[in-house]
C-alpha cells in the first residue's frame, strides 16, 4: 500500500520549493547573477558596482543572521553566550590587529571563500533530504557529503587558479601577510595542476554516486540543476578578470540565495511554531508578503551605512578600504561564525522549517 504514493512524495521533494522558484532564486542564481554583472559591468565602474553591492547585498544579508539569533527565543536561549560573546571578540580582534591590517585581510577572506562553499554545500544537502534520503536528512551520508566538499572547494580553487583576476590578489595577500612564499610560473601552474587534479577526481566520484542514487530512487533533479548552473554561473565568470566584477557576481548570487532561504525558513516557523518567535519576528514573517523583512533589512543597511560614515568611511571615496574598515570587519566576521551553529543542516529544526 506504502508503494502507489512513494513516487508522488519524491517528485515533490525534487525541489526546496518548486522548479520555477529554485531555478530563480537558488538553482540558477548563479548563472542568472553572471549575466546580469557581466551586463552591468559593461556600463557601470566595476569599482562602483561591487561598493554598492557590497553595502547593499552583502550587508543586507547580514541582518536575518541578527534577527534569527538576536529574535529568536530558542536559539538565543541555546547560544546566548556565543550571541552576546562573540561580537565583542571579534570587535576586540580588528582592534588588536589594527596595525596589521593584513592579517585580518587574510582571514576574513579564507572565512568568507570558506562560508560560501559551506552555503553551497548546505542547498545540496537540502536537496538530498528532500530527495527522501533518509541519511541525507540525519546530515548525509558521510561519503557522499565529503564527496560533494571536496567538489565544491577543489571546483572553487580550480577556477580561482585558472583566472589571474582572483589568484593574483589571493596570491598578493598571502605575500603582504608575511608568509613565505616565492610566486612564481612554476608556483601558478603547479597549483592549477593539483586543484584540477583533485576538482576532476572529485567529478568522477561524485557522477557515479549520483548514478547510484538514481538505482536506489534518491537521485534529485533539483540538487543536479543546482550543481550545474552553480559551476555554469562560475565558468560564465571566467569571461572576465576583473576582481571586482567577480566579486560583485558573488555578494549577488550569494546574499539573494540567503535572503529567500531565511524568508521561507521563518515563514514556516511563523505559522506553526510562532511562540517561539518574539512579537517583532511575528510581525517580519507573520505577513503573507515579505514587506515588512524587506523593510527590516533596508533599515539594517541604513544603520550599518550610518556607522560606517560615523567611524569615517565615505561613499564618495572610491571604496578604499572598505572591505576591511574595523566595524565592516567585526560585522562579517559575527555573520560567519553565528551562520556556523546557526543553520547548520543537520540540525532537526532547521531541516523541518526548510
Amino acid at each position: 500500500m506504502a508503494k502507489p504514493a512513494s513516487p508522488p512524495t519524491a517528485q515533490r521533494s525534487d525541489w526546496l520549493v518548486s522548479p520555477r522558484h529554485d531555478l530563480l532564486f537558488y538553482s540558477g542564481l548563479s548563472f542568472v547573477s553572471a549575466v546580469v554583472v557581466l551586463a552591468l559591468g559593461r556600463v557601470v565602474d566595476p569599482l562602483k558596482l561591487f561598493v554598492w553591492f557590497n553595502l547593499v547585498l552583502t550587508v543586507g544579508h547580514y541582518a536575518p543572521t541578527w534577527m534569527r539569533a538576536l529574535l529568536d527565543r530558542e536559539e538565543f536561549k541555546t547560544h546566548r553566550t556565543s550571541i552576546i560573546l562573540f561580537p565583542l571578540v571579534f570587535l576586540a580582534m580588528v582592534w588588536v590587529t589594527r596595525a596589521q591590517p593584513e592579517v585580518l585581510a587574510l582571514v576574513i577572506y579564507l572565512w568568507d571563500r570558506f562560508h560560501a562553499v559551506m552555503q553551497n554545500y548546505g542547498f545540496l544537502r537540502l536537496y538530498d533530504a528532500r530527495a527522501g534520503n533518509s541519511e541525507a536528512s540525519a546530515g548525509g551520508p558521510r561519503r557522499t557529503g565529503r564527496t560533494e566538499q571536496l567538489l565544491l572547494f577543489s571546483s572553487a580553487l580550480a577556477l580561482m587558479s585558472f583566472n589571474m583576476g582572483l589568484l593574483a590578489p589571493f596570491l598578493n595577500l598571502l605575500v603582504s601577510a608575511s608568509l613565505p612564499l616565492s610566486v612564481t610560473p612554476t608556483l601558478v601552474w603547479g597549483l592549477r595542476a593539483v586543484t584540477c587534479g583533485f576538482a576532476l577526481f572529485a567529478l568522477v566520484r561524485y557522477v557515479l554516486e549520483q548514478l547510484r542514487a538514481r538505482r536506489e530512487g534518491t537521485f534529485s533533479t533539483g540538487k543536479q540543476a543546482f550543481v550545474v548552473l552553480l559551476f555554469a554561473g562560475h565558468a560564465l565568470m571566467n569571461a572576465t578578470t576583473n576582481v571586482f566584477l567577480l566579486s560583485a557576481h558573488e555578494k549577488l548570487y550569494h546574499s539573494v540565495q540567503y535572503v529567500v532561504l531565511v524568508w521561507h525558513y521563518n515563514r514556516r516557523r511563523a505559522a506553526t511554531r510562532a511562540s517561539e518567535l518574539t512579537a517583532p519576528m511575528r510581525v517580519v514573517f507573520g505577513a503573507r508578503h515579505p514587506l515588512f523583512y524587506l523593510l527590516a533589512i533596508a533599515l539594517f543597511v541604513v544603520v550599518v551605512a550610518g556607522l560606517f560614515e560615523w567611524g569615517g568611511f565615505s561613499l564618495g571615496s572610491g571604496g578604499e578600504g572598505f572591505a576591511f574598515t574595523r566595524l565592516g570587519s567585526a560585522v562579517a566576521l559575527t555573520h560567519y561564525y553565528f551562520d556556523s551553529f546557526l543553520w547548520r543542516v543537520r540540525r532537526e529544526q532547521v531541516r523541518v522549517n526548510l
